[in-house]
C-alpha cells in the first residue's frame, strides 16, 4: 500500500523516525488537517499535500521531531512541581521547557535541527508576535522560546 501512496510511505517513515527520536516504540503518528497536536503518545502532525511539497513536508517533520523530543526529555511531574501559577509566567515556563527539549535534539542531530528551523518558521507565521506593533504587545512566551532554544542549542 505504501508503494502506491507516497503520502502513506512518508507517514510510515516519519512515524518510525518519531518513535526512534522519542525512544518509545508505542508512539503513534497520524496526519491532520486540523491544528497539529500531541495527546499522550499520539502525535498528530500537519498533513502535507499529496504531492509532498517540500515546505509542507518540512513542517510535518519539524512538528513530529518537536513532539518526539518533548516525549523523550520532558518530565511532567518535575515540570508541574516547578510551574508558576501566574498565567504569563506559566506560558514563559512552558515555552522555555519546550525550547529546552528541542535544543537537546537539535544539538546532536543536524537533520532534526533543520526540521525544527522549519517548524520555527511555521510557528512564527501563526504567532501573535507577528501582529505586535509595540514592545508591550509582544507575548513574552513567544519571545523567550526562541531565545532559550538558541542558547541551549548553540545557534543564533
Amino acid at each position: 500500500m505504501a508503494d502506491d501512496n507516497p503520502l502513506e510511505a512518508f507517514r510510515l517513515a516519519l512515524a518510525g523516525a518519531t518513535r526512534a527520536i522519542a525512544g518509545d516504540g508505542e508512539v503513534e503518528l497520524s496526519f491532520t488537517a486540523e491544528p497539529p497536536s500531541v495527546t499522550g503518545k499520539s502525535v498528530r502532525a500537519p498533513m502535507p499535500g499529496r504531492k509532498l511539497d517540500p515546505g509542507e513536508v518540512a513542517e510535518a517533520r519539524g512538528f513530529a521531531d518537536a513532539a518526539a523530543l518533548r516525549l523523550r526529555y520532558h518530565d511532567a511531574t518535575l515540570h508541574g512541581r516547578g510551574a508558576p501559577s501566574d498565567e504569563v509566567a506559566r506560558a514563559v515556563f512552558d515555552a522555555a521547557e519546550q525550547a529546552r527539549c528541542e535544543a537537546l535534539g537539535a544539538r546532536g542531530m543536524a537533520g532534526v535541527r533543520e526540521n525544527l528551523a522549519h517548524l520555527a518558521e511555521l510557528r512564527l507565521r501563526t504567532d501573535p508576535l507577528v501582529r505586535a506593533r509595540t514592545r508591550e504587545a509582544v507575548p513574552l512566551a513567544s519571545a523567550i522560546g526562541p531565545l532559550v532554544r538558541g542558547r541551549r542549542a548553540g545557534t543564533a
